[in-house]
């Protein structure tokens, strides 16, 4: 029960809000600094009136500070709080996530479709320690009884509905994950022949109805959803009532069941009807399945039991029923009743299952959220001025016979000394007066939206309620706090930082550090504006990035035909917390053709030394060139580098110091010659110009040039490998043993080895594991050793890289203790082969250390029509990261390495992530398979069925990926 509130001893109120403790601590502060001048401390002397004047004031600044947050945050009156503004998310997006477990997608699965009645997801998972190709998942969905009805009268509404669940499914899905098949469950007929004895203490009826009830949920399985309500009383906390994906029916615990049923038995449903309220006693003899009694019934593959008549022309209406009362005899009082209420029964078993099985709006979870954020409008930043408080006999109040017109003489003096007085006093209260204008704009000091906000962090006001203000103050003055640029930089940004930190993130600048000094960024300005515009954004998309961080690319076809590119999570969080652009159909090779470098003919400026260099060309004054920042040419100039790698051309073009002009007597007038240079003490003439401003803006230009190359080039491709695999719908199936230096054991070699079905090659595998224990097996061969079954066919070959020197049976002997070891490492029980296993890691914490590669393996294999081998492992759970190494940003170490541990820091731990760095000929290659395969996937969008030319562009991007990761391994 909840405790009553109550008054504490112990609760101490604050000094900010405890006028009689300021006084004295005000009183304590004038003794202490001029207690041997000022002596009278009683409460008529003008100094304490002052003191306690002020200390009233601060009573009242304390207390609208001590308002609850919601209602300093709220603009104004009648108007809300704006959550987004001040980055106040609701719990069903800041606690939700994209689906990460099978249970997670049943639930999304279950709730976007009225079609689906439960749903099961199988995962291709490792059966041993084989590198497979693991992420391909299966789903069999159990349809409502009402869609699998509809479906017989239009053949359509199947394909339509499996369509869009594949669209779905390949929009939901995680990296690393595809969904290879939907199976939707047929119905497979069944009957029951049982007797019911009700307790004559109950409705015979709503007994039955509750029978129905119980039967239903275990033959058809439906999902319980809760509401909000439920979940609280659950005893569940807010992070646990809203883990998992937006649901939009309620909410779905975890308890759903995670495996469709296989098969029953007569005793599980005579049990169930047993436990029902009012049942003395149930007599299930039989299931009837094809005419036939049986006391158990396995579930066909692809099917559900289906109790149901569906005899009803594609309708649901009561009579679904009448094959359970036919097969179903009723006894109340052990007497059998000639006849039961139907309608009663179906009316009331509808009535109990729509209750417990149906959804919930989501506005309870919406009006939790806006009750606990809502506001009332106090008007915190109102200021009434102390003065009008003070005994009259001060006269700087309203009321103050000072104020009449015209003045005597006699009270000039006194009105001069009260003028005075409000003018000392004015200096208190307007320190007063602006941190009540802070408060009043709390909801702008913590505003997101940097591109909707003011420019200002420090807030002030003027003080209208001083009587006589305007004779204090200057005419057209202004009042208003003046905030340096710098300080507001300073300040937003620490207050972003402090907003990013409640969700466990931040914003490193070095990406943006490193494009300042670089001159990527020109100013320290531009370079703040920047990053609080990066930081805004992140923070506006911090419920989005946060639910998808899981998730994987996706390719759209709209219904217009517009073809979409929707970036995997992993690849959006990538790019806000480094500046590098979304990337877009553009390819990120420069085009250059705009500097007219047609030739590598140049002229070469050599110096002996410094001296003489500086003699004749002098470098860009400081704030030379910012004149030009803006300033655009129609026509790029005609620079002539030379011979220059694109890199340096890249990154050296960006720097001013890199650039001199001709010292000349008429700079105006004269010609003036622009040299670069392009590395360490080689300079090359660029171009002429007449007079050093149109040297210096043709300079600004070129910079600005470059500048625009290098964001054009800036750019990320994520390969996630499964979805790479459509190419092998068509292959046969192997595998092959490699030994701790990737050298090929035994492999699937021989074209009568390779199996048809993985299950062929399980077996096949099992019969490796027998006939490799007996050395009688071993058969040389044309060069090779074939290991062969008892009936002589060939399970797999080794073929030695070099001739052995070794005779025949010193070679077996070697050849059959290897293998004896790889069989026991792969095969054996864990009991047997942990000290194997246990070496076998240790090798991979001492890479580098010897001379020893890794682990050994077993990967299973494809061979494609075309005779090319394909290792599965290529797309187990796999992604690779594919970037460019020329833009300037690139080139740099500690952008390198941030974005190299920021990959590695929020790929899945699951996903294995290859990071390839490739120059401009490379990346030329490997834009034009990924752009062919991208685009074959835009056309099709998300469909079941793979055209040979999407497996042709496939297998085009697969062979690039395998080029580059080869080049970087060597």
């Amino acid at each position: 029960m909840k405790e009553s509130d109550s008054f504490s001893r112990n609760d101490i109120e604050p000094t900010s809000l405890n006028f009689s403790e300021l006084r004295e601590k005000g009183l304590e502060y004038v003794q202490e600094l001029c207690g041997e001048v000022w002596t009278d401390y009683n409460s008529h002397d003008p100094g304490v009136t002052i003191l306690e004047q002020l200390c009233y004031a601060l009573t009242d600044v304390a207390l609208r500070t001590s308002l609850p947050v919601e209602d300093l945050l709220t603009p104004a009156k009648d108007l809300p709080l704006v959550a987004q503004n001040n980055a106040f998310f609701s719990p069903t997006t800041i606690f939700s996530s994209h689906p990460v477990t099978a249970t997670d997608l049943r639930k999304m699965i279950i709730d976007r479709f009225e079609e689906i009645q439960n749903a099961w997801i199988f995962a291709n998972e490792n059966s041993g320690y084989q590198e497979e190709l693991n992420g391909m998942n299966r789903i069999e969905i159990l349809p409502k009884l009402n869609f699998l009805n509809a479906t017989k009268s239009d053949s359509n509404k199947k394909e339509d509905f499996l369509a869009e669940v594949n669209q779905f499914l390949a929009n939901n899905r995680n990296i690393g994950e595809k969904f290879a098949d939907i199976c939707l469950l047929e119905p497979q007929p069944i009957e029951l022949d049982f007797d019911i004895y009700i307790n004559e203490n109950f409705d015979a009826e709503e007994t039955l109805a509750n029978v129905f009830l119980k039967l239903f949920e275990f033959i058809y399985l439906p999902v319980q959803y809760y509401s909000f309500n439920e979940m609280t009383e659950s005893k569940l906390s807010i992070a646990e009532i809203f883990t998992g994906p937006h649901l939009d029916k309620g909410f779905l615990k975890d308890d759903i069941p995670d495996k469709p049923k296989k098969s029953i038995q007569v005793e599980e449903l005579q049990k169930l009807f047993s436990k029902v309220k009012g049942i003395d006693k149930c007599d299930l003899r039989n299931f009837i399945y094809n005419g036939v009694a049986c006391k158990s019934i396995n579930i066909e593959p692809g099917k559900f039991l289906h109790l149901l008549d569906d005899n009803t022309n594609g309708k649901m209406t009561d009579k679904r029923f009448e094959s359970l009362y036919s097969s179903m005899n009723v006894f109340f009082n052990y007497k059998k009743l000639p006849a039961v209420n139907k309608q009663i029964i179906n009316n009331l078993f509808f009535e109990i299952w729509s209750k417990k099985h149906r959804g919930y709006s989501l506005g309870q979870q919406d009006d939790y959220f806006q009750n606990n954020l809502k506001g009332v409008f106090r008007n915190p930043g109102e200021y009434h001025s102390i003065q009008r408080h003070f005994p009259l006999i001060y006269n700087i109040g309203v009321e103050s016979i000072l104020h009449k017109e015209p003045v005597e003489k006699e009270q000039i003096e006194p009105r001069a000394k009260a003028m005075q007085l409000k003018g000392y006093l004015m200096l208190f209260e307007q320190h007063m007066a602006n941190h009540l204008a802070q408060l009043s704009n709390l909801n702008e000091f913590f505003n997101i939206n940097y591109d909707n906000r003011k420019t200002t962090s420090y807030f002030s006001q003027k003080m209208t309620s001083i009587p006589e203000v305007e004779k204090l103050v200057k005419k057209n003055a202004d009042l208003s706090l003046s905030e340096p640029d710098r300080v507001f930089f300073d300040r937003k940004n620490r207050t972003y930082n402090h907003l990013l930190a409640r969700f466990g993130e931040d914003l490193n600048e070095l990406p943006w550090r490193v494009a300042r000094r670089l001159n990527l960024i020109k100013t320290e300005d531009e370079f703040n504006r920047i990053l609080l515009n990066q930081k805004s954004e992140f923070l506006q998309q911090l419920d989005k990035l946060s639910y998808s961080r899981m998730k994987g690319e996706a390719f759209n076809t709209g219904e217009t035909l517009k073809s979409s590119r929707e970036p995997s999570g992993l690849e959006q969080i990538i790019l806000i917390k480094t500046g590098i652009p979304q990337r877009t159909n553009q390819s990120l090779i420069p085009d250059l053709n705009a500097l007219k470098t047609h030739s590598f003919e140049y002229n070469k400026e050599d110096y002996k030394s410094s001296q003489e260099l500086n003699q004749k060309y002098r470098p860009l004054r400081t704030g030379e060139i910012e004149k030009f920042a803006q300033v655009r040419l129609e026509e790029i100039p005609n620079a002539v580098f030379g011979k220059i790698g694109l890199k340096a051309l890249f990154r050296e073009t960006l720097n001013y110091k890199n650039y001199r002009l001709s010292i000349s007597q008429n700079p105006e007038k004269d010609t003036i010659k622009v040299i670069f240079q392009k590395e360490p003490n080689v300079w090359v003439s660029l171009f002429q110009c007449t007079g050093e401003r149109e040297a210096v803006r043709n300079i600004s230009e070129l910079i600005d040039f470059f500048i625009d190359k290098n964001l054009q080039s800036e750019g990320i491709y994520i390969v996630d490998h499964i979805l790479l695999s459509d190419f092998l719908e068509v292959s046969s199936y192997g595998f092959c043993f490699y030994d701790e230096y990737g050298n090929a054991l035994f492999q699937t070699l021989e074209d009568k080895s390779w199996c048809a079905t993985p299950m062929e090659r399980a077996n096949c595998l099992a019969k490796f594991y027998e006939s490799g224990q007996n050395s009688d097996r071993y058969k040389p061969e044309n060069g090779k050793w074939n290991l062969k079954d008892e009936n002589g066919n060939t399970l797999a070959t080794y073929q030695p890289a070099e001739q052995s020197l070794l005779s025949p049976e010193d070679e077996l002997r070697e050849l059959f203790n290897q293998i004896q070891n790889l069989i026991q490492l792969f095969n054996g029980t864990d009991e047997i082969n942990g000290r194997l296993r246990f070496e076998e890691m240790e090798k991979i914490r001492l890479s580098g250390v010897t001379n020893v590669k890794g682990q050994r393996q077993l990967i299973f294999r494809r061979k494609l029509k075309s005779g090319e081998i394909i290792n599965e492992d290529f797309f187990n759970l796999k992604i690779s990261v594919v970037l460019p190494d020329w833009p300037a940003r690139f080139q740099e170490d500690p952008f390198k390495d941030y974005l190299t541990n920021l990959i590695y820091e929020r790929t899945p731990a699951h996903i294995r992530t290859e990071i390839i760095w490739v120059n401009v000929n490379e990346m030329k290659v490997f834009e034009a398979n990924y752009s062919a395969w991208e685009n074959e996937k835009l056309s099709i969008g998300n469909s079941y069925t793979s055209s040979e030319s999407l497996k042709k562009a496939a297998f085009g991007v697969y062979q690039s990926l395998v080029e580059l990761t080869n080049k970087t391994v060597n």
